[in-house]
């Protein structure tokens, strides 16, 4: 018994010591639970992710973005919220889609998201943000595509700027009902915040996970990141001209499983269809 007694306390400082490792081997940004800010808050249309993940950036990102969130106009976040989507969004056009303003009943593109958020902190003489498309580059082995995406998330935290990450759903579905041939279809996309990334990825490493906060619901929402090894499939490069748009053939995104980010899954995708996530842009300081 003596022995056992001594062992015991020497598992638990073991223990306690790889879970103190464990907290400092992130690079990330502090976030209040209670302080997301929901895209529920816009009651005109269900797809203000984009412009209430822009909103959270700025209160959890540098001091220098948290005071121009305190300036917001609006006495809570409901308010801020409109007040973001009137001035930035809903009163410029979209560069996408010239004859449409940047928010409409489908939501933000990637593009004209960037150029709201830039138009905010410019106003405030602040630095510009940057959209990166993700999709493989030419020639790119699988650890190479996994270190630069990782990379530029790891990057823009250290700068204390979380990104925003387009996530996007695609299913393999019968071309019609009935038929037996399929086809790849897009299906979901939404916005979400990634406030936490390990310091590092190791050799061994075939992903990464990641922490991040989902406007819908103001939810805290964790998922990880990784290439597919074996199966092929096809997915959208990012959309900046609608008479142009590319699909992209083999392996050329990395995936997600994020289980919490409800609004990714397709609601008429049945359990014999391939559903996958793909991790499309990211908008930060890299």
């Amino acid at each position: 018994m003596f022995a056992i007694r001594r062992i015991i306390p020497g598992l638990m400082f073991c223990f306690v010591a790889m879970l103190a490792g464990a907290q400092e081997s992130f690079t990330g940004v502090q976030v209040d639970a209670g302080k997301v800010v929901k895209q529920q808050l816009y009651e005109d249309s269900t797809e203000a992710c984009g412009p209430a993940s822009m909103i959270n950036v700025l209160r959890f990102g540098t001091p220098e973005l948290q005071k121009v969130f305190n300036a917001l106009v609006g006495n809570d976040d409901r308010m801020r919220l409109r007040y973001v989507i009137d001035r930035y969004f809903k009163n410029k056009n979209s560069v996408v889609f010239p004859r449409a303003k940047r928010f409409g009943h489908t939501g933000v593109m990637a593009k004209d998201l960037e150029n709201a958020f830039n138009d905010l902190l410019k106003e405030n003489n602040l630095e510009s943000v940057s959209r990166l498309e993700l999709n493989r580059q030419a020639g790119e082995a699988d650890r190479e595509f996994l270190q630069r995406v990782y990379g530029k998330l790891q990057r823009s935290l250290e700068n204390g700027v979380p990104p925003i990450i387009q996530l996007r759903s695609y299913a393999v579905m019968p071309e019609q009902e009935g038929s037996v041939n399929m086809e790849w279809r897009a299906m979901n996309n939404h916005y979400v915040v990634v406030t936490r990334v390990p310091k590092e990825l190791r050799k061994q490493d075939m992903g990464f996970t990641f922490d991040a906060i989902d406007s819908n619901g103001g939810r805290l929402v964790s998922g990880y990141v990784f290439g597919e090894k074996h199966l092929p499939f096809r997915a959208e490069k990012g959309t900046t001209d609608p008479a142009r748009v590319e699909w992209l053939s083999g392996r050329p995104f990395l995936l997600v499983k994020a289980p919490g980010v409800v609004s990714l899954q397709p609601r008429k995708a049945k359990w014999k269809h391939r559903v996958i996530v793909t991790l499309s842009e990211v908008i930060g300081s890299f």
